[in-house]
């Protein structure tokens, strides 16, 4: 069972797959724009290889990024879409429209946050 009426979902479902667009054309930007190290001189070839140690990160995270959409967007069409997986409860609808992947309420983030400081 959904946990907000069709309308909000239909909202959710909509800035995902906008989000999801966004991502992909980002990471395509990413992997176009990957080159040749230059190893012209060792300054060159720090500042490329730093250049391309960022661009790799964020394609990570943009990777990261998807596979979140993607999942939220499963969840959507098998109707357990907006609940935390800390709490099991809703998450904020405010917090969903921000961050329409999250699995987190404000609540399950904050206890996760705590946990992980512990260890």
């Amino acid at each position: 069972m959904h946990a907000y009426d069709l309308d909000f979902l239909e909202v959710c479902k909509e800035n995902l797959l906008q989000q999801r667009e966004e991502a992909l054309n980002a990471l395509k930007y990413l992997n176009s724009n990957l080159k040749e190290v230059q190893r012209d001189d060792s300054a060159g070839l720090a500042s490329s290889l730093q250049e391309e140690n960022y661009k790799l990160s964020r394609g990570r995270d943009l990777s990261l990024r998807l596979k979140k959409i993607d999942e939220a967007l499963a969840k959507i069409e098998q109707g357990e879409y907006g609940y935390c997986s800390v709490t099991e409860e809703p998450i904020e609808k405010a917090r969903l429209l921000a961050i329409p992947w999250t699995d987190l309420s404000l609540a399950g983030a904050e206890l996760l946050e705590r946990q992980q400081k512990k260890l």
